[in-house]
């Protein structure tokens, strides 16, 4: 009888371990484990929590594009194609556990990624301890390491001049210069760049702009590039609009207006971001127009020069308006000259700039009035003979 009942109670304690098996997805022995250190940076931390074995979510091949490491016996392959964002400040990096030789429990962990600090995102070699119970073998794997926060953005960029030229008349093209500061990672660029001007009178419909990768159907900047052109900035002004805020002058490296560009990006796995660059804008009048202006200051000098005469010492009026509008026009190129090779153009002590069309005007009229004076003494120098 006793031994009846020890025999009962085997075969409940038997049936009751068959009936509960099928509620664990892994055998009720040691089951096939995954530690990874946490990582200290000189401006962060990175701390990894790798959660329980999953075998049912486990590829039956590893990629070969997959950061892989080798131990002993396992082969541990991070998935970066498929890490995901939390909500609240960390990331999941799925990463499969293979037995080397195909016998073994194959097991896929979900690892909760917590960055801290201000580090920008980086490739780090990261250390972690795989295999059964207490049997841990070591590995180390090369993988990105991203942030939500960082102390400087990742991407920079900048106008090619301080000031950018924009004709009053006709298109002009502008190319932005950026520059990925990832010593080991790419940047992805969204290929719509947004552009915010300061005054939408200034312009025929909303400026345009778009990456532009000297690459087929690649919006990428490689790790630590800088490409000038990588987005093109088309601008056609309102003539008229932009015409009379341009019209009076304004001192050296002030703008005449001022867009914002919005490009967005993300390195590939990281956090999406926006940088904003401003580019500031110089309305120039096209060179005829300059000229025209000019030599409209120097019909206006001219006019006052010979108010109630109708000669110049002897001369006729119109000879010596001739020899004023040429005269004008000597001093706008030569004053054109001077200020696109870095100097400084003065007439008569006064600073001027020969690319804004009111002071063109002056420049004119001033010569104009001196030059129509002093005409017959121009003339004479001409006709003196040797």
């Amino acid at each position: 009888m006793i031994c009846a009942g020890k025999t009962r109670r085997a075969r409940t304690v038997l049936l009751g371990l068959l009936f509960l098996s099928p509620l664990y997805p892994c055998p009720l022995f040691a089951t096939v484990t995954l530690q990874i250190p946490d990582v200290n940076l000189p401006d962060g931390k990175v701390e990894f929590r790798p959660g329980i074995c999953d075998p049912t979510a486990v590829p039956a091949t590893l990629p070969q594009q997959m950061p892989q490491s080798t131990t002993s016996n396992y082969t541990v392959a991070v998935d970066l194609g498929n890490t995901t964002r939390g909500s609240y400040g960390y990331f999941i990096y799925p990463v499969y556990v293979h037995p080397n030789g195909g016998q073994g429990q194959r097991c896929a962990f979900r690892v909760q990624v917590l960055p801290s600090g201000t580090f920008i995102d980086k490739m780090q070699d990261v250390t972690f301890h795989v295999g059964e119970g207490a049997q841990l073998e070591d590995g180390l794997v090369r993988i990105p390491l991203y942030n939500f926060v960082y102390a400087k953005s990742i991407l920079q960029g900048h106008a090619g001049d301080q000031l950018s030229p924009v004709s009053l008349s006709g298109s002009t093209t502008l190319d932005v210069t950026l520059n990925n500061t990832l010593s080991d990672l790419p940047i992805g660029l969204y290929p719509e760049v947004m552009v915010s001007p300061g005054h939408g009178s200034y312009w025929q419909g909303t400026p345009q702009a778009a990456v532009h990768i000297p690459r087929s159907n690649s919006t990428v900047l490689d790790a630590g590039q800088s490409l000038d052109g990588a987005v093109v900035l088309d601008l056609r002004p309102n003539p008229w609009h932009a015409l009379g805020a341009s019209i009076f002058p304004l001192a050296p490296g002030k703008a005449h207006e001022t867009l914002t560009l919005y490009v967005s990006y993300d390195s590939p796995g990281g956090v999406p971001g926006t940088l904003e660059i401003p580019v500031a804008i110089r309305f120039s009048p096209s060179f005829w127009s300059l000229i025209l202006s000019v030599f409209v200051g120097a019909i206006a000098g001219s006019l006052l020069a010979q108010l109630g005469k109708t000669s110049v010492d002897g001369m006729k009026w119109y000879k010596a308006f001739v020899v004023a509008l040429l005269c004008a026009g000597i001093a706008e190129v030569l004053g054109i000259m001077l200020v696109y090779g870095g100097s400084e153009f003065r007439l008569f002590g006064f600073e001027l700039d020969p690319y804004q069309l009111l002071p063109v005007g002056a420049i004119g009229a001033l010569v104009g009035l001196v030059g129509f004076r002093n005409a017959d003494d121009f003339l004479k120098l001409l006709k003196k003979q040797p």
